[in-house]
């Protein structure tokens, strides 16, 4: 007697990458577009991956990423030096806060 097979979907694209890139033990960010945020304790951070500059400010600086916005808070914010794929912002900083809606006030 057969038995009748579940139809298997076959896992997206992006999901198959997700999944090698877990099962190689390598960062997400080196295969997808996601940003890639590194703070030098709270003085200086290094973001990857972004997609420009929304907001600019001496208190408030957001940066939009890849379905979300990054919103640095903080005094005496500086854009210290930004290229195609990199930005970096000195100061004293508060707080990171990544809000998943990319329009979303932070």
């Amino acid at each position: 007697m057969k038995q009748k097979r579940e139809k298997e979907h076959p896992a997206s694209w992006r999901e198959q990458i997700r999944q090698a890139v877990t099962e190689m033990d390598v960062p997400a960010y080196a295969f997808m577009d996601v940003p890639r945020i590194e703070m030098t304790g709270s003085g200086r951070l290094l973001m990857e991956r972004h997609h420009g500059i929304v907001e600019y400010g001496e208190q408030r600086i957001r940066i939009a990423a890849r379905g979300m916005t990054v919103c640095i808070t903080g005094r005496r914010l500086q854009l210290q030096a930004m290229t195609h794929g990199e930005i970096s912002v000195t100061g004293d900083i508060e707080a990171v806060q990544l809000n998943k809606e990319e329009d979303k006030e932070c």
